[in-house]
């Protein structure tokens, strides 16, 4: 642990072991989990929804991704219904993807 160095006018007498980085992997690995960890996380999540959604008779089809943003950013209750209204409608004509 990192034990910082006090001149006696600060803090005397309470040299106590402080961490300089909230990561056990030090400042390289903490970057590199900042720009990692949301996209596992993401896959993660997605891996599971599709594993429950898929036992239930659910199929996935593939769509831009720019209608993907559309269906995924913004305001969490507009989506939700959006999303809602999708998943009632008809079927699309394209191929399913393949689990």
């Amino acid at each position: 642990s990192f034990v910082p160095w006090y001149d006696g006018r600060t803090n005397a007498g309470s040299a106590r072991p402080v961490q300089a980085v909230a990561s056990p992997y030090g400042l390289v690995g903490a970057t590199m989990a900042t720009l990692i960890l949301p996209g596992l996380e993401r896959w993660h999540a997605g891996n599971r929804m599709q594993r429950c959604m898929s036992t239930r008779g659910y199929v996935r089809y593939a769509i831009p991704e720019a209608t993907w943003d559309m269906l995924n950013e913004g305001d969490e209750q507009k989506l939700l219904l959006v999303q809602a209204r999708l998943a009632s409608g008809p079927k699309p004509q394209d191929d399913p993807v393949a689990p």
